[in-house]
């Protein structure tokens, strides 16, 4: 039988239910020197605790814990590099886009839009012709 009283978080249980990088790192401390860790990780996880930190993990750590497959066939899924599917996933991340993938993504854009490719074409045409023009 599990000794609650022993757990760290119990001078502030609350703490162990906020979100935040600061709160997350600060909850870590507290779990890594509890001595009941490994039975709070086990309640949660046979519980399914979706909410707080339990036993040093988050309650995502702790999906992961019991569902590992769904997360590797998303990461199976992705396009390579050298995709206009990888140039979109390097800008949501906010990572710069590869060359591979900016030409990948400009043969796109061209492929999907050629009106919008020859229209400019047709622009830089015009213009090139009134600079010969004007010299």
């Amino acid at each position: 039988m599990t000794d609650w009283t022993l757990a760290g978080c119990t001078g502030d249980p609350e703490a162990m239910y906020e979100d935040g990088a600061a709160a997350i790192a600060y909850n870590r401390r507290v779990c890594a020197a509890c001595p009941i860790r490994a039975a709070c990780l086990q309640r949660a996880l046979d519980l399914r605790e979706p909410w707080g930190m339990w036993g040093g993990l988050t309650p995502r750590e702790r999906d992961d814990l019991l569902n590992p497959a769904p997360r590797r066939m998303a990461e199976r899924n992705l396009k390579p590099c050298g995709t206009a599917a990888a140039a979109r996933r390097h800008q949501r991340r906010g990572e710069p886009v590869c060359p591979p993938c900016r030409q990948a993504a400009a043969c796109d854009k061209q492929e999907r839009w050629p009106h919008q490719a020859a229209g400019h074409a047709a622009s830089r045409s015009r213009r090139l012709e009134r600079e010969k023009s004007a010299a």
